[in-house]
């Protein structure tokens, strides 16, 4: 664990076993210019969570790198309008990147670059705004249930819709490979979700 500093404060900085695996991939794959792209719509991400977080006066205590991402980290109790602002800004400063950027994709010589980027931030946004445990769109779900019901309704909720998506994930890349003989990629970014839940549902109990 690494330490670093914020505003005078020691922020924890947490590496999952997973995130060496990507970054391994990183240096073998020969795809440095798209993960670079990759990893700067990542961090625009997150820098929507910061300044949310800062706005909303909610304590940053670390941030914790993952085979899926990075993850900030809040101390100290606020309330769920809180956390649905704050889930909601990773995936809305993902769309403003997105549609600051498109404009440029009729610049020639970036032209190539943009479009991915724009591409990629869609997509973060999406992925993010899935009803799953432990995604900005699970945490969205499970806050606006507890506020409008209660804790047990909102656990029900998250665990049937993370539950049907990923199930839903994997019969569709099954049926694709067996009709198609493709869809590995589908198939893997499934599996990918169901150990992603488990993970992060074991950090929430």
């Amino acid at each position: 664990m690494n330490k670093l500093r914020s505003g005078g404060k020691r922020l924890r900085i947490r590496v999952e076993p997973a995130a060496y695996i990507a970054a391994v991939y990183i240096l073998i794959s020969g795809e440095l210019y798209r993960i670079f792209i990759i990893l700067t719509a990542v961090i625009i991400h997150e820098l929507g969570h910061i300044a949310a977080a800062r706005i909303l006066r909610i304590k940053i205590t670390g941030i914790r790198l993952s085979l899926t991402g990075a993850k900030i980290e809040t101390g100290g109790v606020f309330s769920y309008k809180k956390e649905i602002l704050l889930c909601l800004a990773g995936p809305l400063f993902n769309v403003l990147a997105y549609i600051t950027a498109m404009p440029l994709r009729s610049v020639e010589i970036i032209s190539s670059g943009v479009r991915d980027f724009c591409g990629i931030s869609l997509v973060l946004a999406i992925f993010n705004l899935l009803p799953i445990r432990g995604f900005d769109g699970g945490r969205i779900l499970y806050s606006t249930v507890a506020l409008l019901s209660n804790v047990n309704a909102a656990d029900t909720a998250i665990t049937l819709t993370g539950s049907t998506i990923i199930a839903a994930l994997w019969i569709t890349s099954i049926y694709m490979i067996i009709r198609y003989e493709s869809a590995l990629s589908l198939f893997a970014f499934a599996i990918l979700m169901f150990f992603t839940v488990i993970f992060r549902s074991k950090d929430q109990s």
